[in-house]
């Protein structure tokens, strides 16, 4: 999934909002360090600083993604750390922007949480939001999405925080919920600017995309 910006054939796809909104909770863009499975009280209680296990880490070198023309390739590591089976799901009392956080998704992700870094772009860096029926041709159409623009301060951070996260996984996350977790740009060789504008994908329902939209627009 791409995380806004041109599509795959480098264009940038048009935008038909559906429904715009105002108000709701905080929004944050966090990297993704690793899958983690649903708790269990049963499994070792997890101690000290949340971590993942080497083979686990979602990072550029493990995920090895590669443009290949018409698409890309990446190695598989989707499997959950089993190592943090025991470890709860962060606290809305330890739930910071400064935090490592492990954190559920939407009810459609069939119960896989993600342990989070901190914060590294709000919601305050987006001027707009609006949630949409993807019109695009492809599997995904018909899918809800939420188009987004920043604030002129916003195109600087948006950019960064999307180089830093090159061929990773990014998360949209909401009071505590994991929304969407896209991989930056992984048709791309090389990284290239967003101009200010970004869709956030996945496994939206309308109601989804019309919160997280509300929530954007709040600030």
């Amino acid at each position: 999934i791409l995380f806004g910006g041109p599509g795959a054939d480098g264009k940038v796809q048009a935008r038909v909002p559906v429904a715009t909104t105002s108000g709701g909770g905080i929004v944050y863009f966090r990297p993704v360090l690793c899958f983690a499975p649903p708790f269990s009280s049963q499994a070792p209680a997890a101690s000290g600083t949340l971590t993942c296990s080497p083979s686990t880490q979602l990072t550029e070198a493990n995920l090895g993604v590669s443009p290949n023309g018409t698409g890309f390739t990446a190695n598989n590591v989707e499997k959950p750390d089993t190592a943090l089976e025991g470890a709860p799901s962060t606290s809305p009392s330890a739930h910071h922007a400064s935090s490592t956080v492990l954190l559920p998704g939407l009810s459609s992700n069939g119960g896989t949480r993600y342990l989070l870094g901190p914060a590294q772009m709000t919601g305050t860096s987006i001027i707009s939001a609006a949630a949409r029926r993807d019109q695009t041709t492809g599997k995904w159409t018909g899918r809800w999405v939420v188009d987004y623009t920043t604030n002129r301060r916003g195109v600087a951070i948006l950019d960064k925080v999307a180089e830093q996260n090159f061929h990773q996984l990014l998360a949209v996350e909401l009071d505590g919920v994991v929304y969407s977790t896209p991989l930056i740009q992984p048709t791309q060789v090389s990284f290239t600017t967003f101009d200010g504008r970004g869709e956030i994908g996945g496994s939206l329902t309308k109601a989804d995309a019309i919160k997280l939209a509300h929530a954007i627009n709040q600030y």
